[in-house]
């Protein structure tokens, strides 16, 4: 069977390193995998294979993620047009699309018949922190086309029933398949600290809390450094390592700087391999206000590293509290099973330095107990390498391959 994986960009982020993780398990399985792309570098090839990818390569474009919704649009049919002739060209199979633009993408080609779109979260939360125009492109687009796909792909129980309320797909049509890590490569990335030893062992020496990804609005960083201020000010050798870059970064040095903790929070910068900064840290936290399934949750927890994470939809209570009901939200500090669940963040970024919402809070007082009690977080360190050993790539990758041999 010809497989092609489809994802819009090669920015770095969990859904991209997703879709290279199914390519390689297809790939594995004696498919012929094509990694197709709609815009993408030079150098972002070259991160990505240095990532591990190895399947044949097509880019349509080279436009950039970060280009407008309009040289987007602009740029769409030149685009589908190379994609159709190299899916036509290559004799694929299937189509297995990632994300909201590679999946509308999917959903016109006219060849395969089958199309497999992933997605990757929440679509009708995510929607609000989008531009009208996208967000209007968005709803037409599946309103009228979703029926077309041969199956969607969600990645937490929540994102799928979500969607099916919204656009009304059948059920049949519909399956959660959770995002998978690679447990043998985490730990050899982890130990692999060249060049990183002064820095890091400096870092023992105090109480550190990292939180890692991209620097925009979505991931809740300005929440995180604002909680973190009042940790800061009851535990002075405590320090905030955030790992990462993006559009959001010099007004989030802007705000650790208002509130006086230009030592106490480190920026990283991006780091192409940031696993050893997640293991020498006491705490992880995700601040997120919308996840899909985070795989940089599951990351931290593979390397032991107690985990702190807001109960945002969707993915983090299927990950800390499988056990509950996915649509419950934690409306205080929530011990669970796993790790530590904290309110949903407002979002709102423009607010006083003080008070905090109660929601920061709450995700300060997690902090600070975790950082306080040496026991506790060996506790949640043995159960988040437990809990991330359930979501092995080898576990994983049999549902993968049902799914195309169901409909392709």
């Amino acid at each position: 069977m010809r497989v092609g994986v489809l994802i819009h960009c090669l920015e770095p982020g969990g859904a991209q390193k997703m879709a290279i993780q199914i390519c390689n398990i297809l790939q594995r399985a004696g498919m012929s995998t094509h990694f197709l792309v709609l815009g993408g570098s030079r150098e972002d090839w070259k991160y990505w294979q240095a990532h591990g990818l190895k399947a044949q390569r097509f880019a349509a474009s080279r436009l950039s993620s970060h280009a407008s919704t309009t040289a987007k649009i602009a740029w769409a049919p030149w685009q589908y047009g190379r994609l159709q002739r190299y899916v036509i060209t290559h004799k694929i199979d299937a189509v297995l699309s990632f994300e909201d633009r590679a999946n509308i993408f999917n959903l016109m080609l006219l060849r395969p018949s089958c199309r497999i779109l992933s997605v990757r979260h929440p679509m009708v939360s995510v929607e609000s922190l989008k531009t009208p125009v996208k967000r209007l492109l968005i709803r037409l687009a599946f309103r009228l086309l979703a029926q077309r796909a041969s199956c969607l792909v969600f990645n937490a129980r929540e994102s799928l029933m979500e969607f099916h309320s919204y656009y009304k797909v059948p059920m049949t049509k519909l399956r959660v398949v959770p995002n998978c890590i690679d447990l043998d490569w985490i730990a050899k990335k982890a130990a692999d600290c060249q060049g990183l030893q002064p820095l890091l062992q400096s870092l023992d020496q105090f109480k550190t809390v990292a939180a890692c990804g991209r620097f925009k609005p979505v991931k809740g960083f300005h929440h995180l450094i604002r909680a973190f201020g009042r940790v800061a000010r009851e535990i002075p050798d405590a320090r905030l390592v955030l790992i990462g870059d993006g559009p959001e970064r010099h007004e989030l040095e802007a705000l650790a700087k208002r509130l006086d903790l230009e030592d106490q929070v480190l920026f990283s910068g991006l780091q192409q391999n940031p696993l050893p900064w997640l293991a020498h840290c006491d705490v992880f936290v995700l601040s997120s206000l919308s996840e899909g399934f985070p795989n940089v949750l599951l990351e931290a927890m593979a390397v032991g590293t107690p985990a702190i994470s807001t109960d945002c939809t969707s993915g983090p209570r299927e990950i800390l509290a499988p056990e509950t009901d996915p649509a419950r939200k934690a409306e205080a500090v929530d011990f669970a099973s796993y790790g530590v669940l904290t309110p949903p963040l407002s979002g709102e970024r423009h607010k006083p330095l003080d008070p905090l919402e109660e929601a920061e809070k709450a995700l300060a007082e997690a902090m600070k107990t975790l950082l306080l009690n040496p026991e506790l977080r060996a506790h949640y360190s043995a159960k988040a390498t437990e809990r991330a050993g359930e979501f092995a790539c080898e576990r994983h990758a049999h549902a993968w391959l049902t799914l195309l041999r169901e409909w392709a």
